[in-house]
């Protein structure tokens, strides 16, 4: 009697004992799970710190902490002031909070002053000759910043001569449709900043709050905080849009997407496993018990997780979909084999039925076990933390689920209403099916030869297999942080962008030049970039702009002004009247939309709005504008501590940030820019640096982990089975399986990525359960062709529960754990189609008389 047959044996004879200890142990692991197992929302710690570039880059986060664990609120609006507004009102409303802090990404006060001698000095001159074109305009409003003298100036315009026509198209388009949507909630107002200074000008600078919460907050916390402080903004600046992004909520957004979808797929895999279990085994009893054992094993196995890991993280989090669909398998093949002893023994008992079960598919499920959990535990040794956690708990869960196979499912078949005796040939393969799998004996000669035609055609495809170095492609879709991020990718300066520490300034400045100089780079920042060069000659320019307009900006007379209701509705109809005698559109626009506005009755406080929208940014750009004129020479030692801080550390060493040429969400930039930028500066890190290194680092783990899952399992079949012909064969399709799939990927378009690289080491290990059952069987009984037997429902049945567990992991919102279904299941249908039809082809008839022992 095997030892799989004694442990069932006493298992179906004490029944309750044995499931009073899987229920105690399942509660006491669910209740320290709920309580003590924790998620790790942080990418970068699933990387060992030991390498190289991950000590440079810890070093560089030590020495400028206020870089890390971020919330960066990116302000757009209808108006540069709107925008500029709404910024100031979250910076302030955000270093309000206690122990917060908060920086406005651009050192406003420093630039407010000081923003001029940072322009080239060409376009420092042209913006000269703009304002002085401009400074009639600025005059007149300064002199009578009131409706009347408002509405005196569009007078003047429409009264203006053909050529000068044009240079007001602007004002005239922004007039109109404020007149226009006075009435509307959230209507734009007069953009005087975009009418004087034009995009891109004085008062552009990125419009960005980074915050960090105190030491010690949750994350969660931190972000519940910047949202609530978010929606009180909001509520008082409707013209602008403030959208949340940094490593906070890029984090949290994508480990919650995680954990719903792996919540989500965990739910129906269950369910889609019951259903395809009641359609393979048909029969009620075997399908509840195996969902019982399911359960248990899936419970104690957070349990473990609990004690052996501590924490779960964006990979490891999926390992619930993946039990469910490979601890089923034991379930599956203990179950079929039940049905098929019960039908050639219909009147014996169910303990003895059991004990044959066992005493067929003990030994190969052992295997089978082993085989799986070797898979998943290739993954611990690798220096990718994030996977080596997930090979922990997915090889011991392995060995649980076996375990359950072999003693609770046992236990639960023994305690429900017996299993009625089923026709013998509803046990085995359908008939379709064992067709298909008698191509490898009828034409063993044909299928040997196309195997060898398509392992060839897939190496040179997989040859071209590529991999994504840019982990934002994992993260879901609808992330608004990730979206955020992206759009700042396009609209400012990148994100993504490497850094340098030096000690020496000498140095910095030496290598600064040599970056900057690399095609691949656009420019470097440190600490000598906030001194301006040509200084002397800027500030001759702006002398000369404080002589032609800086004089009719006197800081006690930036006020707007109230006049009476009846001298500002008589500007406005004279300047209506005016308006419609010139035969443009522009000018016709403007006169009916004023006029509409004259037509109506108004109080009060309709003029009042009316006054707000058309002046109301004004002060603030006349100011700004005033202190711009009065800059003076910037020295590094003048520069403000809180700018100093951010690239110079306590020790002396400069941090360098350099900066690509073009975006890096594409592959070919991304290693294009961190090549170079390697070649000059070796100890470079950053987001770009890491994102390549790192997936180095994987993919080199990743074929250790394959090597070493394909060496361990190899051992593993010579040492059981007994024969290097029955190995070979059992390796044969898992190869040729795992080729293909890396060929349709390529086919497909598909690339591997920092999460789905985990699919072959794990497809080794599931898949060549397949072969083992069916050799196993082929040698119990020396049947032509195993595959017919209820060793292949099994393993049909097993790979559809399996499969549905991946599907259901692939509908996850989180696209690297999709991806991991997605290829998981591609791999699967293509390593059951090798099983079913190559195996067959590769065993030899007549192996009946070596009998495996178990």
């Amino acid at each position: 009697m095997s030892y799989s047959e004694r442990i069932a044996g006493w298992c179906a004879r004490h029944p309750l004992w044995v499931i009073a200890f899987f229920l105690v142990a399942s509660l006491v692991s669910i209740w320290g799970g709920t309580r003590h197992l924790g998620v790790e929302m942080d990418p970068v710690a699933l990387l060992d710190p030991t390498l190289e570039w991950r000590a440079n880059a810890l070093d560089l986060r030590a020495r400028f902490p206020h870089r890390e664990d971020t919330i960066v609120a990116h302000v757009t609006g209808a108006t540069p002031e709107a925008a500029d507004q709404a910024r100031i009102a979250f910076f302030e409303a955000m270093a309000a909070r206690e122990r917060w802090s908060v920086d406005s990404a651009g050192h406003a006060d420093f630039f407010a002053r000081h923003g001029l001698l940072f322009r080239d000095l060409d376009a420092l001159q042209e913006l000269a000759d703009r304002l002085a074109r401009a400074q009639p305009l600025i005059g007149s409003v300064v002199n009578d910043p009131s409706l009347v003298g408002f509405f005196q100036i569009l007078r003047r315009v429409a009264e203006a001569d053909a050529q000068q026509l044009p240079a007001w198209q602007p004002l005239l388009a922004q007039v109109t449709e404020v007149l226009q949507r006075i009435d509307e909630d959230g209507a734009p107002a007069l953009s005087w900043q975009s009418l004087m200074l034009t995009e891109g000008e004085v008062a552009t600078r990125p419009l960005l709050v980074v915050a960090r919460p105190p030491a010690g907050m949750d994350k969660r916390e931190a972000l519940a905080q910047a949202r609530q402080t978010l929606a009180e903004v909001r509520a008082r600046a409707p013209q602008a849009t403030i959208q949340l992004t940094g490593s906070i909520p890029l984090w949290i957004e994508e480990i919650d997407s995680a954990l719903q979808g792996a919540s989500v797929a965990g739910v129906i895999a269950l369910f889609a496993v019951a259903l395809l279990l009641g359609l393979g085994l048909r029969a009620w009893q075997l399908v509840l018990a195996s969902m019982l054992t399911l359960i248990a094993g899936l419970a104690i196995t957070l349990g473990f997780a609990t004690l052996a890991v501590g924490r779960l993280n964006l990979i490891s989090v999926g390992f619930a979909a993946l039990f469910i669909g490979l601890a089923i398998d034991f379930a599956v093949h203990v179950g079929a084999r039940f049905r098929e002893e019960r039908a050639r023994l219909p009147e014996s008992p169910t303990e003895v039925a059991l004990g044959r079960a066992l005493r067929g598919v003990g030994g190969a499920l052992g295997l089978c076990a082993v085989s799986a959990a070797a898979a998943f535990f290739s993954f611990a040794p690798t220096s990718y933390d994030g996977v080596a956690e997930l090979g922990i708990i997915g090889g011991a869960g392995m060995l649980i689920g076996w375990f359950g196979a072999l003693t609770l499912l046992p236990a639960c078949i023994a305690l429900l209403p017996a299993v009625s005796p089923p026709q013998l040939s509803s046990t085995a393969v359908p008939e379709r099916i064992a067709r298909i799998a008698m191509l490898g004996v009828t034409h063993r000669g044909a299928v040997r030869w196309t195997v060898v035609a398509l392992a060839v055609v897939a190496a040179l495809l997989a040859s071209q297999a590529r991999f994504n170095y840019n982990p934002m492609h994992l993260k879901p879709k609808d992330s608004v942080a990730l979206q955020t991020f992206e759009s700042l990718l396009h609209t400012g300066p990148s994100p993504l962008h490497a850094q340098l520490l030096l000690i020496d300034d000498d140095q910095a400045a030496e290598l600064a030049g040599r970056l900057t100089a690399l095609p691949e780079v656009s420019r470097v920042v440190w600490l000598d970039r906030f001194v301006p060069v040509q200084q002397e000659a800027k500030l001759a320019v702006l002398d000369d702009m404080q002589w032609s307009i800086g004089f009719s900006l006197p800081e006690e007379r930036l006020q707007i002004m109230e006049r009476p209701v009846a001298q500002v509705r008589t500007a406005m109809e004279d300047t209506t009247e005016a308006l419609a005698l010139r035969a443009l559109p522009s000018t016709q626009l403007l006169a009916e939309a004023m006029q509409r506005w004259l037509e109506r009755p108004r109080s009060e406080a309709d003029w009042a709005r009316l006054r707000l929208r058309l002046l109301g940014h004004l002060p603030a750009v006349l100011e700004r504008l005033r202190q711009q004129l009065q800059a003076e020479p910037v020295h590094r030692s003048g520069l403000p501590p809180s700018l100093r801080t951010q690239w110079l550390d306590g020790e002396g060493h400069y941090r360098l940030q350099i900066e690509p040429a073009v975006h890096l969400f594409d592959n070919a930039a991304l290693l294009a820019f961190v090549d170079a930028v390697y070649e000059v500066a070796p100890r470079a890190t950053g987001a770009p640096m890491e994102y390549v290194y790192s997936s180095r680092t994987i993919i080199q783990a990743f074929v250790t982990a394959f090597a070493l899952a394909l060496a361990v399992i190899t051992v593993l079949l010579l040492t059981l089975l007994g024969s290097a012909a029955d190995t070979a064969r059992a390796l044969a399709p898992l190869l040729l399986g795992a080729l293909l799939l890396v060929a349709a990927m390529v086919l497909t378009r598909l690339s591997f990525n920092f999460a789905n690289v985990i699919v072959l080491p794990l497809l080794l290990g599931i898949s060549v359960a397949n072969g083992i059952h069916i050799i196993w069987r082929g040698r119990a009984d020396g049947s032509v062709n195993p595959v017919a037997s209820s060793a292949g429902r099994a393993v049909l049945v097993s790979v559809a529960t399996t499969l549905a567990s991946f599907v259901a992991l692939w509908m996850s919102p989180h696209r690297g754990m999709s991806s991991i279904g997605a290829l998981l299941g591609m791999g699967l249908v293509l390593q059951l189609l090798c099983t079913f039809v190559v195996l067959p082809a590769l065993m030899r008839h007549g192996e009946g008389d070596r009998r495996p022992t178990s």
